[in-house]
């Protein structure tokens, strides 16, 4: 009888090594090796596994092989549509998300759509079919093309799929999975390799869109990440909004459409619902003026809308001053309050400066550091900024307001909602098609500080 083979894998990154190290030298983190099975040097898996009965691919020329645009799936729930763009055939999707945020909810509600286009089946290996059935009696679902498996044997589910030839296929989750070729628990990094590749190949070949959910890590990331991104088409992870109001839904990978779009759905008796009109929900409603407040428009692909930034400056007797930031990078806050001290000569080292952006959004783009600024001048000089003026801009670190994408986009929106001043960065470019709309090119801080304050 042939001897198991064995290594150890670290169950952060996926990094495999032949003997157990204290230190992952992948992804440095310390103490997460763990032993795994390679499996049986036997025969069975050319005999047994329902993967070694797929037909052998064979090469083709390059110049036969069809290069016609697939044909798109779109599944009628608009902000799901929005960020993946409708889904072709074969198309691999893996979904995550923290425990609770409504992946289950969202994946029943999208299955109920695509029904109405063809056979989904949906492999429930965390729930029973009644716990399923339960939610859908809530969300109003009835369709006769929806189908229900509780299986988590890899090989029962590929023959499964093999014999109903679904349009779509939804597994919840992949951690429940397991294939007898790996000597592993179900949800080890060797079991969701093996069970991922298996049934992305098997859908491939088959041409069936696939929608696979993973639990994500501790930390917030999708659990094994090195072992199954790379398998998939396509990446989304589900969050929250601090406030718990609006689940947002973003792509991290896409091999068929874009990576900047972002959905907003509204938790309610009826599941997730869209949330279409953004216009408002970011914006603090003040009955009388505030400082420390100003308005940045953010751009998420498509959508422009506007959010509030709010900075308050307190001055502080401890030897150095903090910089705390939610929603905003802290080291991105330090360093524009590094420079506003240097280029307005405003003494902000004395001054403890806290950071917030209303609604619990968290934004990487540096379109909004001039709105940040304006904000932090603003509780500074406890100065009162127009409710109806927007900043758009980069700052470099000698002052200079640097050019954004999707300046145009972002005006015309504003000006739509009936914003009065908008503020952006100066450009050698042509921007008479913006002559039209209240803008204001700025060059450098100096210019945003004497203009408002």
């Amino acid at each position: 009888m042939a001897k198991s083979k064995s290594a150890f894998c670290c169950s952060s990154c996926g990094y495999e090594t032949a003997k157990w190290l204290g230190k992952c030298p992948s992804c440095s983190e310390w103490n997460t090796f763990k032993e795994i099975s390679l499996g049986k040097n036997s025969s069975k898996k050319a005999s047994g596994s329902f993967s070694a009965k797929l037909q052998k691919a064979t090469p083709e020329k390059i110049t036969s092989v069809s290069s016609s645009q697939a044909s798109r799936t779109l599944s009628g729930i608009s902000e799901w549509d929005r960020v993946l763009g409708g889904t072709v055939p074969g198309q691999a999707i893996l979904i995550s998300g923290e425990p609770g945020i409504g992946k289950s909810t969202l994946l029943l509600q999208i299955a109920d759509k695509l029904a109405e286009q063809g056979v989904v089946l949906y492999i429930n290996g965390e729930e029973s079919s009644n716990q399923v059935k339960l939610r859908a009696d809530r969300l109003g679902i009835t369709s006769e093309n929806l189908f229900l498996y509780s299986e988590t044997e890899i090989d029962h589910i590929s023959q499964t799929i093999e014999d109903t030839n679904p349009l779509f296929i939804i597994i919840d989750s992949l951690q429940t999975l397991s294939s007898e070729n790996v000597e592993s628990s179900p949800g080890s990094l060797p079991q969701l390799r093996e069970c991922t590749h298996q049934i992305v190949n098997l859908c491939k070949n088959k041409q069936i869109t696939s929608l696979l959910v993973s639990h994500v890590t501790k930390d917030g990331s999708i659990a094994g990440p090195k072992a199954i991104e790379h398998l998939v088409d396509t990446v989304l992870f589900l969050e929250s909004d601090t406030r718990g109001i609006y689940r947002v839904l973003r792509t991290f990978k896409n091999r068929f459409g874009s990576t900047d779009e972002a959905g907003f759905f509204e938790m309610c008796s009826k599941g997730l619902m869209p949330a279409d009109d953004l216009s408002e929900a970011f914006l603090s409603i003040h009955e009388d003026p505030v400082f420390g407040s100003a308005i940045y428009a953010n751009a998420e692909g498509q959508r422009v809308f506007p959010i509030e930034i709010q900075v308050l400056c307190h001055h502080t007797s401890q030897n150095y001053a903090k910089r705390t930031a939610e929603g905003i990078d802290n080291n991105r806050l330090t360093l524009l309050s590094a420079v506003v001290e240097k280029q307005l000569r405003i003494p902000l080292s004395k001054y403890d400066i806290y950071a917030n952006i209303t609604g619990g959004l968290e934004i990487k783009d540096r379109a909004i550091d001039l709105a940040l600024v304006a904000a932090m001048c603003s509780s500074f000089k406890e100065k009162h900024i127009d409710d109806r003026s927007v900043f758009i801009g980069e700052i470099g670190l000698t002052g200079e307001i640097r050019p954004v994408r999707n300046i145009e986009k972002r005006v015309k929106e504003l000006y739509r909602l009936g914003m009065k001043n908008i503020y952006i960065p100066y450009s050698k470019k042509d921007v008479s098609e913006l002559k039209e709309f209240p803008i204001k090119q700025i060059r450098h801080i100096n210019e945003i500080f004497a203009l408002l304050f």
